[in-house]
């Protein structure tokens, strides 16, 4: 079992991680860390500085000018630091959502303040694409949904392949 520990790092020490492919959502985390503060440390790399895990959180705790973060520094070389920055983006990606828990989890807090998730996003898991009553309640069945994002030319062309789809049968919404 791996010993870590955690510790309070002022947030000039630390490093972006260089070439860190992700993209994350810095105003929610920012929001996050306004309604919940800092719930998981950063991991870092040791002999470097860089974060391995949780670059965004350093970026939003930067915006919001806090002086220090909690991280755990990971005593590895670079070459493992790499597998750990692809690992840690990785495996985020390949979860999935129970919608249902999902629902029923957001429908259960007061609000949805620093949890990056909106009213809107919400109700579309309560409700169908016909504003009809959605997963929750809905008895028996899969809720799993599969989509495809198709990217037209204009709007003429995103209507007419609507139109197309929507005569096959097919759930569309247009974006």
């Amino acid at each position: 079992m791996l010993h870590v520990e955690i510790e309070r790092v002022r947030t000039s020490e630390l490093e972006l991680y260089p070439g860190n492919a992700r993209r994350g959502d810095v105003d929610a985390i920012v929001a996050s860390l306004r309604t919940n503060g800092q719930f998981a440390p950063l991991i870092a790399q040791r002999s470097t500085g860089y974060v391995l895990a949780g670059n965004h959180t350093l970026r939003a705790a930067r915006q919001l000018r806090w002086a220090e973060i909690e991280v755990t520094y990971l005593d590895v070389d670079d070459e493992q630091a790499k597998k750990i920055v692809l690992a840690a983006n990785r495996t985020a990606d390949l979860a999935s959502y129970d919608l249902d828990a999902l629902a029923s989890l957001l429908a259960s807090v007061d609000d949805l303040d620093g949890t990056g998730y909106t009213d809107a996003d919400l109700v579309g898991l309560l409700q169908d694409d016909h504003g009809e009553e959605g997963l929750i309640g809905k008895g028996g069945g899969s809720n799993t949904r599969y989509g495809v994002v198709v990217y037209c030319a204009d709007e003429h062309e995103q209507l007419e392949l609507m139109e197309q789809f929507l005569e096959e049968g097919r759930d569309v919404r247009a974006l």
